[in-house]
């Protein structure tokens, strides 16, 4: 693999303001975004399946040095892919546009009462039997700490009404059948060529070689978390996204 040292090193060199004299192009920087970064982050940057990048201080960067790693890297365990790629002028444009967008910053608007959110959240949406936040919950689900953070309100309200739109990696539903006809649901903890673990919804790992299984199913395109579309009121399901979206990893 080719190392990314040279550039990384480069890119510490390089900047929109010792490039040149000449002014930073937003435009151009605002149409790189778009091309490589809406998907995720909206086309404004405030947030979709990714983080809003709209605030004035982002959780993992700190310094110009942070953010041109992360853009070139990526974020280990995350969705983040690396995009060094694109090429030197590409990524400063990037790290310009994000700079822009912070610099820009207002408060997210999110409607709902999160206290009520909250409540719905451990109690009739039953959620903390899947998820976990900060040290409460069960880790069946993706854990939830942080996940106003790394979602927008939009796509947590989607995920709520629709969570077959949007798979978390990771997260893949599964069903084997034993030789005495045993179906064991759950969600794929592991595997390799010869076995698998499962995770079962109420917190115990399976394990079984997989010559065993008569049969083995996979469900990539579906979602262990029914739709709370029909189970919260529309005030309901904003308070709840309120919530959510307050969790931020924060103590």
């Amino acid at each position: 693999m080719m190392s990314l040292l040279p550039l990384v090193l480069l890119m510490a060199q390089v900047s929109p303001s010792s490039a040149g004299s000449s002014k930073p192009d937003l435009v151009r920087a605002k149409r790189v975004f778009e091309n490589n970064c809406a998907s995720c982050h909206g086309a404004d940057g405030s947030g979709g399946k990714g983080p809003s990048l709209s605030v004035p201080k982002l959780r993992r960067v700190r310094t110009d040095k942070e953010l041109e790693l992360v853009i070139a890297y990526g974020i280990g365990g995350t969705e983040m892919p690396p995009f060094f790629y694109l090429g030197q002028e590409s990524l400063e444009l990037l790290k310009l546009h994000v700079r822009t967008l912070g610099a820009n910053a207002t408060p997210p608007l999110v409607q709902g009462d999160v206290s009520k959110g909250k409540r719905l959240f451990h109690g009739k949406g039953g959620c903390s039997a899947c998820h976990t936040v900060g040290a409460e919950g069960r880790a069946y689900g993706p854990d939830l700490s942080d996940v106003g953070a790394r979602r927008g309100s939009a796509a947590l309200r989607e995920s709520l009404a629709e969570p077959n739109a949007d798979i978390v990696e990771g997260f893949v539903l599964v069903r084997a059948v034993t030789a005495q006809g045993e179906k064991v649901d759950g969600i794929r903890v592991n595997q390799d060529n010869f076995s698998i673990q499962i995770l079962q919804p109420s917190g115990r790992f399976r394990s079984f070689r997989k010559d065993a299984l008569p049969e083995l199913y996979e469900y990539p395109n579906e979602s262990a978390m029914p739709s709370y579309k029909t189970i919260f009121s529309e005030s309901e399901l904003q308070d709840l996204v309120a919530y959510l979206s307050s969790l931020r990893g924060e103590p």
